[in-house]
């Protein structure tokens, strides 16, 4: 018999406005915790979406009817301050408030001085949370910080979970309604096919929690496609992986098992590395065939110094090699650029836009280094003294919160939207929309809402 019997799970948003949030929305993440403890307790439970217009007066309003125990909130850094809310409303009701995720990875002890938490699971959390649905906070519980009388106990570390095929699926059926679909009929949906990554890019949260590159097997997956895919309409499929290519003979088998059990009214998008779509080029065809719409790269910078300083592992011309094969395949591609390296002054950061469009990117997203805690680049700024402000809320790559090579915030942001702009050929400080389409109306969003101090 579980100690606590009534689980509620909640993945925090972001504070700031969120362009993606229709896509973003499907809270897979949190379906893996529910699958671990589905038959341990007496029921668990989402009870709002993420993105919902109001998720918090949503949340109190489920609790006022619906009694439980416990619940377990995922956070990221941009999220901090709404899954303290989501906590200190759980409180109202007396649940048992535990925190997971990137951010309360990185700073347990920080979340922890908060009246309205009372544990934090660090890293991969799987495993702890069943533990800690079933046992309670002790300090037999691997990878848990908890309070004790007043007294933060921080349990050892667990290590990553190598063989990720022991995980049970997700349990899909469990989100709530999200624009007229639920459970398992969501129009856009997330599979994970593998954790962690080979390289150790200084500002990425990955290592922190992911660690060493770990995959599951190509019939794993498969299970798991079969359990959302669907005749009846072509759903979105992101294959959301750091790097889903890394093993390139795996990903053709199970491109092939896609295929041969009709697994293929998919729209997929996923994100890679460029030095993976070169090794991954003779099965590109393949990869259209299923479902292979769009990629997203990330190109960083066209500075070969700064990618170095980054330790990203490639070069301009592994680049523009990989989106030369995208284009060549007629699968969408889409590159990530980051500004505010210590290295680089405003004249190199103009250079960013121009780049972009001569490689042969049609979509192109640009944000501002965000140091997030834990990672390399974080103790590097704060020993630069280049990091503005801790507010949390502005950690979501697109908000300034760091001043770099004597750049001013002020004029951080104006080249961030002097980038967005440049690309797009248009005034980047207009808010009249001069052209029309998706990814235009997201990056409108990002610049005039998500780096404006609300």
């Amino acid at each position: 018999m579980s100690y606590f019997k009534n689980v509620c799970l909640l993945k925090a948003p972001q504070k700031v406005d969120i362009p993606y949030g229709l896509i973003l929305s499907d809270i897979t993440e949190v379906c893996y915790l529910a699958g671990m403890v589905k038959n341990d307790v007496d029921s668990i439970t989402i009870p709002v979406n993420t993105y919902a217009s109001n998720p918090l007066h949503d949340f109190e309003r489920y609790l006022r009817t619906h009694p439980a125990d416990m619940i377990g909130i995922s956070s990221m850094t941009g999220a901090y301050s709404n899954a303290l809310e989501y906590a200190r409303i759980a409180k109202k009701y007396n649940l048992y408030v535990v925190l997971g995720g990137y951010h309360p990875t990185a700073l347990p002890g920080e979340v922890l001085k908060s009246p309205y938490v009372d544990a934090v699971i660090r890293g991969e959390g799987e495993f702890t949370f069943k533990e800690l649905v079933n046992e309670g906070s002790s300090e037999g519980v691997l990878g848990l910080s908890f309070k004790d009388n007043g007294n933060v106990i921080q349990n050892p570390d667990r290590g990553v979970i190598e063989n990720l095929d022991v995980l049970p699926q997700p349990l899909r059926e469990i989100r709530p309604k999200r624009f007229g679909n639920k459970g398992t009929d969501y129009l856009f949906d997330t599979v994970f096919t593998s954790r962690g990554c080979r390289i150790k890019c200084s500002f990425c949260s990955n290592d922190m929690v992911n660690k060493n590159w770990r995959y599951r097997s190509p019939e794993n997956v498969i299970e798991e496609l079969k359990m959302i895919h669907t005749t009846k309409k072509r759903k979105i499929l992101k294959i959301w992986d750091a790097n889903v290519l890394t093993d390139v003979d795996r990903m053709e088998k199970i491109v092939d098992l896609m295929s041969e059990n009709n697994l293929t009214n998919f729209k997929i998008w996923t994100e890679s590395r460029t030095t993976d779509i070169i090794r991954a080029e003779h099965i590109m065809q393949k990869l259209h065939d299923i479902g292979l719409r769009h990629v997203s790269l990330g190109i960083e910078s066209p500075n070969l110094e700064t990618l170095k300083r980054i330790r990203k592992g490639t070069n301009p011309k592994t680049c523009e090699k990989a989106i030369e094969i995208l284009n060549d395949y007629k699968i969408k591609v889409q590159g990530y650029f980051i500004i505010g390296h210590l290295n680089e002054t405003v004249e190199d950061i103009k250079r960013y836009p121009e780049y972009a469009k001569t490689v042969g990117l049609k979509q192109a997203v640009f944000m501002v280094m965000t140091p997030y805690p834990g990672t390399p680049i974080y103790e590097e700024y704060k020993r630069a003294n280049s990091i503005n402000s801790y507010r949390w809320d502005m950690y979501n790559n697109f908000g300034t919160v760091i001043e770099p090579n004597n750049i001013d915030l002020k004029t951080l942001k104006k080249m961030l939207a002097y980038c967005n702009g440049k690309f797009y050929g248009i005034d980047a400080s207009n808010r009249q929309r001069t052209i029309s389409g998706t990814v235009l109306e997201a990056i409108y969003r990002l610049i005039n809402v998500a780096v404006i101090e609300k």
